[in-house]
């Protein structure tokens, strides 16, 4: 069973986002809606909740966002980035051996895509929240953009590692990834995406929300041995380049 979310709205909390020590006041409503979403999913999140955490008027959350769907809609933003950055961050724990950085970086996204399992139908299924989604699309399309074609970068660097069995320096931290590098190698591409993808899956059915095998007996019995299997096919994948 994926772990239950722990956390407090303190000093803690705002650096996990680097918000720094006093962050504003509207950044917090987005580090705990973040949260929140995480836990209640966009159907059963109200504002009254994190109204309630930071004892504030609910007034103040239409204030600063318009509306509840606003909100969510920027949070989404905050909460991708910690998203790409919790699991590159795991992935660089490991500097010499490029196999078990891939474990790692798959590893931690079933992790984190578990423990924030409430974000699945805003990232997966747009078309479900509608409202949210539209303003997504027009206020944060280019930022949300950014960051996914840095996350599936810093896979295809994952990947490519394990071909080359040597782990390289990532060169695109702080700079903006050229067009060339997305177009240069189709095939790499083709199996980064199909990796991304495949463990996508897992996390969907690995937080407990996929409907058909939610309660499917040999889920609880194998769960890990499932996972573990699956992260060795991928990376065994990743080595015959496909």
């Amino acid at each position: 069973m994926p772990n239950q979310v722990k956390w407090q709205a303190n000093a803690k909390l705002w650096n996990e986002f680097d918000l720094g020590d006093k962050p504003s006041l509207r950044n917090k409503l987005l580090a705990l809606t973040v949260i929140r979403v995480g836990e209640y999913g966009p159907e059963e999140f109200s504002t009254n909740i994190i109204s309630k955490d930071l004892n504030i008027a609910a007034g103040t959350i239409n204030y600063h966002f318009g509306s509840r769907e606003g909100l969510i809609a920027e949070a989404s933003i905050m909460g991708y980035k910690r998203y790409i950055d919790r699991i590159w961050e795991m992935a660089e724990t490991e500097q010499e051996n490029p196999e078990k950085r891939l474990r790692l970086w798959l590893e931690e996204a079933l992790d984190i895509q578990s423990e924030m399992h409430g974000w699945g139908p805003i990232f997966n299924y747009p078309a479900a929240l509608p409202k949210v989604s539209n303003i997504i699309n027009m206020k944060f399309s280019k930022q949300l953009d950014e960051m996914s074609q840095l996350n599936m970068v810093r896979l295809l660097y994952l990947v490519e590692d394990v071909q080359k069995s040597k782990v390289r320096e990532f060169p695109y931290n702080n700079k903006k990834i050229p067009a060339t590098k997305l177009l240069a190698n189709p095939k790499l591409i083709m199996l980064t995406s199909s990796i991304g993808w495949s463990n996508l899956g897992l996390a969907v059915w690995y937080s407990g929300r996929h409907l058909p095998t939610k309660q499917l007996t040999i889920k609880s019995a194998l769960t890990r041995q499932m996972m573990k299997f699956h992260i060795d096919t991928l990376i065994n994948l990743a080595k015959s380049g496909g």
